[in-house]
């Protein structure tokens, strides 16, 4: 439940399971709209708009620092994606791009590196995504993932367990939607995959 404090005082109108926020320079107000969205299970979108666009930015930077990440769907010559499971959830591998490290390059980077395969080239790119989590220190930060459909020939698959990675395993597009539980974002690329 909102407290009704908070709703007054953001000037929130719900909608559609949508939180529509008028965002009047103060940053605290910010931290308000993502502890209600984290908090209640009724409301998956909160949309924070204002004329001075470039200052709400700058001041949601400033409380949620912005990371961004590149990732892969990999499919074999079996159609079959490679998935992680890492902390108890269905995954994709991504991972933080480095410091002169392009997105393509990171994303292919990182799935090496979490999944141990081999020459993965990008077909294109599917999306982005963004998610809240805690980083190193415990600070809460957005991570901008992008994503990339990649392609390679099935071959053994070694977790980087140093990533909290249990297990790699290759997976048909049938099986991909029974796959629980999954991260909302991951959930999210698979249906842009799927229908594009």
């Amino acid at each position: 439940m909102i407290p009704t404090d908070s709703l007054k005082e953001l000037n929130i109108v719900k909608k559609n399971k949508i939180l529509l926020c008028p965002y009047n320079r103060n940053p605290e107000s910010i931290k308000k709209a993502v502890e209600i969205l984290k908090k209640t299970d009724y409301i998956n979108k909160v949309i924070l708009h204002s004329k001075d666009f470039y200052r709400l930015v700058a001041d949601f930077e400033l409380n949620y620092p912005i990371v961004v990440a590149s990732g892969g769907l990999i499919r074999n010559e079996f159609d079959e994606y490679l998935f992680i499971f890492r902390k108890g959830h269905w995954d994709l591998p991504k991972g933080k791009i480095e410091k002169n490290e392009g997105k393509r390059e990171g994303a292919i980077r990182e799935v090496m590196e979490e999944t141990g395969i081999k020459k993965v080239k990008i077909i294109e790119k599917i999306g982005i995504t963004y998610h809240l989590f805690k980083g190193k220190g415990g600070r809460e930060s957005i991570k901008k993932s992008h994503w990339y459909l990649m392609e390679t020939v099935k071959q053994k698959l070694k977790p980087q367990v140093e990533e909290y990675i249990e297990s790699a395993e290759w997976r048909s597009l049938a099986e991909m939607s029974s796959l629980k539980p999954m991260y909302k974002n991951i959930s999210d690329i698979l249906k842009l995959y799927q229908n594009s």
